[in-house]
């Protein structure tokens, strides 16, 4: 039979291997097709936008070029710095209290003092450094230090017509001057249709932000706000927080099939989007039988921060029907028309 007959065999027993996988992960999966949804929503930074470079690289970046005579510090070094500065400033002034501009000033100055910058032990330089804070915190208040991510788009153009579009986000007032430089929001000087600039977000007003709203991402007095003042008060299901009695049927109730799942994902009346777990997922999770009755979530896992995405990922519906787990958004913008297959997790 010759020497060549084993690799033979063994590479025919490899493509059945394949092709036996591949069926069976296709018997898994569901074609979902759901109708237009009232309202959608969608997280700001990390979702539909991320610093390009980073946060870090710019810092250090502008740093340079104010203080050439100076050693420079590190993306790294300061990464770490504005990670601890910021985790700080959520728990002892949340949601911007004081002011936002106080408040990025005063993490930008804490970032660098922690990080040991030579310009922030300088006194002799102090004017110049207070001089670089605002130049740093301005150039975040536009679009230029950011970039979309490139499958928002895409996506937003297949979003139904008869849906309502809007953004909930627990970023501050500054974000509003990021979409428009983006594109995201219509310009004043267009027309409000959005036909002119290709823009998805017709009037500011269709931007919810936590700093403005008075509560933050996750608590669902936000989520209630945006089907208040974006589909209307009259809208809203009429629903009761869950009491301990409910919490407990709940979770003596049968196991959910992939049918039920499917069944639940095709009645949800509002989707929010997000890429943080606790803040965007969890509150629907959490409250979805209670006062986020209707409500579903698109959980957005991207492969990486440096605002790359590649579609043809796996999409999982998860949580009774409830909860989408995507790494790009293309892969599910046929939702709403053709439908995606999904992997419905039982």
């Amino acid at each position: 039979m010759g020497f060549g007959w084993p690799l033979m065999i063994a590479r025919r027993t490899n493509l059945k291997l394949k092709q036996t996988i591949a069926l069976q992960s296709q018997r898994h999966m569901s074609r979902l097709v759901l109708p237009p949804p009232k309202l959608i929503t969608i997280d700001a930074f990390g979702t539909i936008y991320t610093p390009r470079p980073t946060v870090a690289e710019q810092y250090s970046n502008l740093y340079a070029v104010h203080f050439p005579l100076h050693d420079q510090i590190d993306p790294e070094t300061l990464d770490a710095s504005f990670k601890v500065v910021f985790k700080s400033l959520q728990q002892t002034h949340p949601n911007y209290a004081g002011g936002e501009r106080n408040w990025w000033c005063r993490a930008i100055r804490d970032t660098f003092r922690t990080a040991k910058a030579a310009a922030f032990i300088d006194n002799d330089v102090a004017e110049d450094t207070e001089i670089f804070v605002l130049a740093l915190y301005n150039h975040f208040n536009t679009g230029a230090a950011y970039a979309l991510w490139p499958d928002i788009s895409s996506f937003l153009a297949a979003i139904p017509a008869q849906t309502r579009l809007g953004v909930l986000s627990n970023s501050d007032t500054r974000s509003r001057e990021v979409l428009r430089g983006l594109g995201i929001i219509a310009e004043e000087t267009s027309d409000q249709d959005g036909a002119k600039n290709k823009s998805w977000i017709k009037t500011e007003s269709h931007v919810l932000l936590s700093s403005e709203v008075g509560v933050e991402k996750p608590d669902p007095a936000i989520f209630e706000t945006a089907v208040r003042v974006l589909v209307g008060e009259d809208d809203w299901p009429q629903s009761q927080p869950q009491s301990q009695d409910l919490q407990l049927q709940l979770q003596q109730q049968p196991e959910i099939t992939k049918i039920d799942a499917l069944n639940t994902a095709r009645e949800i009346l509002y989707w929010h989007i997000g890429d943080e777990a606790k803040r965007d997922i969890q509150p629907v999770i959490t409250h979805g039988h209670g006062r986020l009755r209707g409500w579903g979530a698109v959980h957005i896992k991207r492969a990486n921060e440096c605002g790359d995405s590649t579609p043809g990922g796996h999409v999982v519906l998860k949580h009774s029907g409830t909860i989408i787990e995507v790494s790009d958004l293309r892969d599910i913008q046929g939702l709403w028309m053709t439908g995606v297959e999904v992997d419905v997790e039982e």
